[in-house]
């Protein structure tokens, strides 16, 4: 959901420019379960994604009238739209509903049963029962103790088996819901979604669920619930690890909020999705402090008001404060007050190991209603909000996190950069409304972070399928760090949530196969022509338009096998370079994923001459020259990963090198120890980070060892890169540090 909240100020035109096309129009009521009376003044949160963007959202947040009624109006345009319904149940879970609309069809009722869930929680997923069937099998993944389970599979069809098979008559999308209960009241929840039954364009749906996460360590045990012909899987972690395997058991290094997705495919290339969710690693709070309130008549009482205790856990205290002096000890009170005003109101619990305070402010004597109020969850260091506005109307959220900083949106997640006690704020505005409530929330350790977001392209379409890597850029001369992997979703958007203070490079990689090639933040495929973020001082967005290969016109049968080995370096580093094949003329051709034991091969080549060259950020690569004759269709290449840089072993290199660059770190001159293997000019490049070149001259190279020395006390304290080129395209390139 952090996504979400970074890009609906990018989303939120476009909604609003569609807003007088079809509006999709939600309603229901929620009643208290067993004796459907009604509850009156409880918030309802709707959601609506559009199309396949799982990202973009429109959000509003409505409460219910004195019958128990809700009702909401949303945009919906020429397309088609999810919808998610929620709303909190009185035993901290939450009653949640999700719909699928079209133009055709806008009208959503759903009815809640409020203190129905108890003890459980329903939750399915589902899947293809067989492969050369129709058939659909259904999981049941519900929560608690239920004893019964009811489904209604959106066709005129039901069941009561707790993981039934159906099979539809037609292909279409179906609202399936399943109702469990169990051996009394205390039991009892409904959840729908819709099934899409038939062929889709995208062949696959990617889904996860996850078990593990309270149990006082940071091993979570992850399990695909995908369905589709896919046959590869690819998860990212968030913590700058990934896995190949289906489903794979992770240990966290430390607790914390993970935004954990998981990418499948198909090897014939008709199938891939990618699906990501928040995982909350280490223990959770013991309770957290919740309330609603709603004005009560109570006769010849005034400004008399409600109390609703909402909190959440193992809860045996509850302390009021009503901000005018007043308090109570009950746990659902009611209160008077003298005059009308804003009045500040906390509401303290506490349990056999936990505490928590939640304060909101209210407004008495206001026949608008307006407030909101915000929930929230601390894992380590990491805090998740989520804010809730009176209003239908659309509403602006702002954070003020207690150490100085701030954000926006409804969902937002925040770190602290040390342990202690932080006053939290939300304001919330609309057209009619202002509302401010604040609570306190304890945190512990961690660094300060940056969240950086962009999106990928791929010619004027955003990329739909993909993977953006994050490396630090060090003063350190020895290879760089690598640090963090994110999905992108279906509409090219890619977010790093956490991302602490420094120098980095950006590097998207598409995982299909649509003509282009892994790119660097400023639209290059080196990263040492690649534009450098600072961060502390984040410029977001940072999109990138993917370069475009040189596709080619005669396929053959030739092949160039190859691995590469590491020397004197950490492991885990080799599944991070991406080999790049060029043609004879230094045009890039096409690319390999390196595996994590170091293979990569190409196929279908023509007879000719190629160059491989490895790309690593922050680690210094040279070409290595290849050709493909009748006589010889197969090449293997051999390369070593060290600290100086990735070298070809045994095999024709290309025409220049860099073997060294000294003194480093430098001060007055620099010193350029050059290789060639036949008389090149040559075009020598200083950069700094920000890739502006600062120094640039060209010389003549008679073939073999030359030393050119420039000078750089002139220059800022900093890194540069030196880059050298022939006239043929031929590179190499190393990194100094002036002092």
């Amino acid at each position: 959901m952090r996504r979400l909240i970074l890009l609906l100020a990018f989303c939120l035109p476009a909604i609003l420019a569609v807003a007088q096309q079809p509006t999709i129009f939600v309603s229901g009521t929620i009643t208290y379960a067993g004796t459907e009376t009604p509850v009156p003044d409880h918030p309802v949160n709707i959601e609506t994604f559009y199309g396949n963007d799982s990202i973009n959202s429109f959000v509003i947040t409505t409460i219910t009238n004195m019958q128990g009624e809700y009702n909401a109006s949303l945009p919906l345009g020429n397309t088609t739209a999810t919808v998610h319904i929620t709303s909190p149940d009185c035993n901290g879970t939450v009653m949640s509903a999700t719909y699928t609309v079209t133009p055709n069809n806008v009208f959503i009722v759903h009815d809640f049963s409020y203190c129905g869930g108890g003890g459980c929680q329903a939750y399915f997923t589902y899947g293809p029962a067989d492969p050369a069937s129709e058939a659909i099998a259904f999981y049941d993944m519900s929560g608690g103790e239920p004893t019964s389970w009811y489904w209604d599979f959106g066709d005129n069809s039901y069941s009561e088996e707790q993981y039934p098979v159906h099979t539809y008559s037609a292909d279409g999308t179906y609202q399936v819901c399943l109702t469990i209960s169990g051996a009394d009241s205390s039991c009892f929840d409904t959840f729908c979604q819709p099934v899409v039954v038939g062929n889709d364009s995208t062949g696959c749906f990617a889904m996860f669920v996850y078990s593990g996460e309270n149990n006082g360590e940071n091993t979570i045990s992850f399990f695909d619930a995908s369905f589709g012909n896919h046959d590869t899987w690819f998860w990212v972690f968030g913590d700058n690890t990934v896995s190949y395997e289906q489903n794979p058991v992770h240990t966290f290094s430390q607790s914390g909020i993970y935004t954990v997705c998981l990418a499948i495919s198909s090897a014939n290339g008709d199938c891939s999705d990618e699906y990501c969710m928040e995982v909350f690693v280490g223990q959770t709070p013991g309770c957290m402090a919740s309330f609603y309130y709603y004005p009560d008549s109570v006769p010849g009482m005034y400004n008399a008001y409600q109390f609703v205790d909402q909190s959440m856990g193992n809860i045996e205290s509850w302390s009021w404060d009503f901000g005018d002096g007043g308090g109570s000890e009950e746990q659902n009170p009611v209160h008077m007050y003298e005059n009308p005003g804003a009045y500040t109101v906390c509401l303290s619990v506490g349990g056999p190991d936990c505490e928590s305070t939640w304060c909101e402010t209210i407004l008495i004597g206001d026949s608008s209603d307006c407030f909101n109020y915000f929930y929230y969850q601390t894992v380590g260091n990491s805090a998740s909000f989520e804010g809730y506005h009176s209003s239908n109307y659309p509403a602006t959220y702002t954070w003020s996190f207690g150490d100085g900083t701030s954000g926006s949106g409804q969902q937002i997640s925040h770190t602290y950069g040390g342990p202690g006690t932080y006053y939290v704020s939300l304001m919330t505005n609309d057209q009619d409304c202002s509302a401010t409530s604040s609570q306190i929330v304890v945190i512990g350790d961690s660094i300060i972070f940056n969240q950086v977001y962009g999106q990928v392209f791929e010619g004027s379409f955003p990329l739909e399928m993909g993977m953006v890597m994050l490396s630090s850029i060090s003063s350190d001369p020895a290879i760089n760090p690598y640090i963090d992997v994110t999905m992108i979703d279906s509409s090219g958007v890619y977010v790093f949530p956490y991302v602490p203070n420094g120098e980095y490079v950006i590097y998207a990689i598409p995982l299909n196969w649509n003509g282009y090639i892994p790119t660097y933040y400023g639209d290059v495929v080196n990263w040492d022509e690649a534009t450098h973020i600072v961060l502390g001082q984040a410029q977001n967005p940072y999109n990138i338009n993917l370069v475009q290969f040189e596709m080619p016109l005669n396929p053959g049968i030739g092949s160039i096998n190859g691995f590469i080995t590491e020397s004197s370096l950490r492991s885990g580093m080799l599944d991070k370079v991406k080999m790049l094949l060029y043609n004879e003329n230094k045009q890039v051709m096409s690319f390999s994923n390196v595996t994590g034991n170091g293979t990569f091969s190409f196929g279908n080549l023509a007879n000719g001459t190629y160059y491989l060259y490895p790309e690593l950020s922050g680690v210094p690569g040279s070409y290595v020259k290849v050709v493909i004759t009748d006589a010889q269709t197969e090449a293997e290449v051999h390369l070593t990963l060290t600290p100086n840089g990735i070298l070809g072993i045994g095999e024709n290199n290309d025409q220049i090198s860099v073997s060294a660059v000294y003194p480093n770190p430098a001060s007055n001159s620099v010193t350029i120890s050059l290789q060639t293997n036949e008389p090149a000019q040559t075009t020598i490049v200083v950069s700094d980070i920000s890739g502006r070149a600062v120094i640039q001259q060209q010389i003549d190279q008679a073939g073999g060892n030359q030393t050119i020395t420039l000078p750089v006390d002139q220059l800022q304290a900093g890194i540069y890169f030196v880059r050298v080129a022939t006239a043929g395209g031929a590179s190499a390139t190393q990194r100094f540090i002036k002092q």
